[in-house]
């Protein structure tokens, strides 16, 4: 087995990668994989000491807000109304708590280790 094109681009996982939304919106994402993105979801979904555990809808909305912050690093081509959608954590954040095909996008493309290999970015 040739494993040359599994091989993962460790700047690519970290700094992101820009992937294809549809023709003309791209996303620039951060992998799963990354040590500080995993550092940051670990944390967040830790409840605070005499907190009870989280229900499905805070930790729906942990992640929402972790891969805002630590996944979503910017995009191309979002309009809301024909206006350009700037990228900001506040505006990522909006995405992925008010458009669920956008949210169930970027979830599965940082999981995809496809998406960060170094035959792709190269």
């Amino acid at each position: 087995m040739d494993i040359a094109s599994l091989i993962q681009d460790k700047k690519a996982q970290s700094e992101g990668a820009w992937i294809e939304y549809q023709e003309g919106t791209e996303f620039l994402l951060r992998s799963r994989q990354d040590s500080t993105f995993q550092e940051k979801a670990l944390k967040a979904f830790e409840p605070p000491r005499g907190h009870k555990p989280y229900s499905v809808k805070e930790q729906a909305d942990i992640a929402n807000k972790t891969m805002a912050i630590h996944a979503v690093l910017g995009w191309k081509g979002i309009n809301i109304g024909g206006e350009e959608f700037e990228y900001s954590e506040k505006n990522a954040l909006f995405l992925m708590e008010n458009v669920p095909e956008i949210a169930e996008f970027i979830s599965d493309e940082i999981q995809n280790n496809e998406n960060f290999t170094k035959e792709r970015i190269e």
